[in-house]
């Protein structure tokens, strides 16, 4: 069931072997090769209580052993409910409990009766009680109960387990094993039910009908979902896949409203990413959401009217979660270390459908809402690495981070290998790793491949180092007789050590005079770089970030601006530049042919902390630079002996 090339890259990457000794669980954060996989789970679920969370189930898992079964276990995660019995194929067998509800690990264990040494079997095994919304400090995971409705949120935002499917059905609930569903759900005459793959048939049994549903695609049981209530399914035209809408009767004019362009969307993404690769498009209105559950998203009620009321047909949040079944479901993340892949790309696809109805700009400009989304939240939430972040408060499973700081990651590869290579090497990778699980190395691996470089200092940088460049500019104007401009702008880094230096960081400044603006794009690639453009208008401002080309994320903390006349219009002073000055300080003398020519620099204590003196006679301009690099911030005097004249300025180092 597991794609052949994801394999390969898998056990390249990773090494990985198995050890009969050593069999542990799998954690959220941490993938152990186990010797199992399960193939499918065919579930019976009574749910006649509804909307109360209390549930009566049978939960027949299929299973492939790659090792003998006498020597090995079986996993599974089961909370908050009761396991009543099991059954290892027809001979009852004991599920053992190991460590506590509390622990991340929390799971249910089987031992293989000895001798039946098949290589593919069956595991049932029946349940019941109250189920519960996740654990800890947060309740958006799990099942949830409002006054009409039941339904399930495959995550949870605060718990220490992350995958929440294990609050209604016993399964191996970790990303990286995926496997084929089918459910019976058996609910009152006057509900439906709502979940993932396709609707095979309703039958009725008196007061109660069965519901079933079958999903024939392998698929990460975070993603499985069921949703029960007095549904009015409305079906949105348009599209080469069924798009299905579960609403109450009282929803169904927002709904018809606020997903009419989902048919777009499945065009913007398909178009640039590759088929839709599912059966259907589902979205079920919960009182909480929204969730990418595999072919039924999970889409918060009350969006449905803001949207409505407002007149919003774009539905970013419909687009995103639309996107998470390219990026998070064909494709997933192996475990939750790499939840970034899931939620930058989908962040990232916002953008993509703004410049699918308006145009390249549109998309520059989500970007950047995304770059000072992440730049405001960064102050509460702490500097993390997209990769295998802290999930301590104020982070959590899902921090602002890996959704907009992914987002503007994503958009500076997009830019760094330009569009041909990026969406070509977007579309290999969901294909190489199509129904599979995928890591940040092995996005590198792919992207390295097709666009024939090495990209580990990106990934490096973006994905595995911590925060984001913070730059101090500034930028000193020359005029001309011409009636140009030369302009020097130095740009210096100076984020926290533990950033590290950032490098080959595309940076758009804006030239702004009036009505008219200039764009130009450099390339930092040093923790303190000189740039020149000649002969250009003068301007009165520079805006950075808001050009025509791209979007870095990049904090500007500081940017002055200074002026030096022309010598033509100031035969007699000497130029002294910038003022205030942060790492050089520039002198220009006009066509001076005194040979005695001397500088000094005294503190505001009137100590001299820099001399300097030439005997060289020059006919033409005389020009010094004094690096002030490693003098402290403050106020300074300059002065400068030029034969009889003698000049002083104030200057100040920031």
């Amino acid at each position: 069931m597991k794609n052949f090339y994801f394999f390969f890259l898998l056990c390249f990457t990773y090494s990985l072997s198995f050890s009969l000794d050593s069999q542990r669980i799998s954690s959220p954060t941490e993938f152990v090769k186990q010797p199992f996989d399960v193939i499918h789970y065919d579930l019976t679920l009574d749910l006649t209580a509804a909307p109360k969370a209390e549930m009566n189930g049978l939960c027949k898992i299929k299973l492939n052993w790659s090792e003998n079964p006498d020597t090995c276990k079986f996993y599974f995660h089961l909370r908050g409910l009761e396991v009543d019995s099991v059954f290892y194929e027809n001979v009852r067998v004991n599920a053992v409990a190991v460590e506590d509800e509390s622990s991340a690990t929390f799971h249910y264990e089987i031992a293989p009766p000895v001798g039946l040494g098949k290589d593919s079997i069956i595991i049932s095994i029946y349940y019941s009680g109250l189920a519960t919304a996740e654990l800890g400090s947060g309740d958006w995971g799990g099942v949830q109960s409002t006054s009409t409705s039941l339904y399930a949120l495959g995550v949870g935002f605060m718990n220490n387990y992350v995958s929440a499917t294990q609050h209604w059905m016993p399964c191996y609930d970790h990303p990286s094993d995926k496997a084929t569903f089918s459910g019976n759900f058996i609910v009152k005459n006057e509900h439906s039910v709502a979940s993932i793959g396709e609707l095979l048939s309703i039958e009725d049994k008196g007061e109660n009908r069965v519901f079933k549903w079958v999903h024939n695609i392998p698929c990460a049981t975070y993603l499985y979902t069921f949703a029960v209530d007095s549904y009015c399914p409305i079906e949105i035209e348009g599209a080469s896949v069924p798009i299905i809408i579960y609403s109450l009767a009282k929803d169904t004019i927002a709904c018809g409203s606020v997903f009419r362009k989902v048919p777009d969307m499945l065009d913007a993404f398909s178009s640039r990413f590759g088929d839709y690769p599912f059966e259907k498009v589902g979205y079920v209105l919960t009182s909480k959401g929204s969730m990418e559950h595999q072919t039924m998203i999970s889409y918060a009620e009350s969006l449905a009217w803001t949207g409505y009321n407002s007149n919003d047909s774009l539905n970013l949040t419909a687009a995103h979660e639309l996107a998470h079944q390219w990026f998070g479901n064909y494709v997933t993340c192996l475990d939750f270390r790499d939840a970034w892949l899931n939620e930058g790309f989908a962040t990232f696809c916002e953008a993509i459908w703004y410049e699918h109805l308006f145009g390249y700009n549109k998309y520059l400009e989500h970007i950047s809402s995304k770059i000072r989304e992440y730049l405001r939240n960064v102050r509460f939430e702490g500097a993390l690495p997209l990769y295998d972040f802290p999930r301590e408060s104020p982070s959590s499973n899902y921090p602002n981070t890996i959704y907009s700081k992914g987002a503007a990651v994503v958009a500076m590869l997009r830019y760094e290998l330009g569009d041909s290579l990026f969406f070509l090497a977007s579309q290999e990778y969901l294909n190489s790793l199509a129904f599979g699980n995928a890591t940040t190395e092995l996005l590198q691996k792919i992207f390295e491949k097709v666009a024939g470089k090495n990209l580990s200092w990106f990934f490096d940088q973006w994905a595995y180092g911590l925060g984001y460049p913070m730059i101090y500019v500034t930028a000193e104007k020359v005029f001309k007789e011409n009636g140009l401009i030369d302009v020097q702008i130095n740009i210096k880094q100076e984020q926290p050590k533990s950033y590290g230096a950032y490098m080959n960081l595309p940076i758009e400044m804006t030239f702004i005079r009036g009505a008219e603006k200039t764009d130009q794009t450099i390339v930092l690639d040093d923790i303190e770089q000189n740039f020149v453009f000649e002969d250009i208008p003068d301007f009165s401002s520079i805006v950075f970030n808001s050009g025509s080309n791209v979007r870095s994320l990049f904090e500007l903390r500081n940017l002055i601006i200074t002026e030096v006349p022309s010598f033509s219009e100031n035969p007699e002073e000497i130029a002294i530049y910038p003022n205030p000055a942060n790492s050089v300080i520039n002198i220009k003398l006009n066509s001076t042919t005194n040979p005695n020519i001397s500088i000094s620099l005294h503190n505001e204590l009137g100590d001299l902390v820099y001399s300097f003196k030439t005997e060289e006679a020059s006919s033409s301009n005389f020009i010094h630079q004094i690096n002030a690099k490693e003098l402290n911030k403050g106020v300074y005097f300059i002065k400068i002996h030029n034969g009889a004249k003698v000049f002083t300025e104030k200057l100040i180092l920031l």
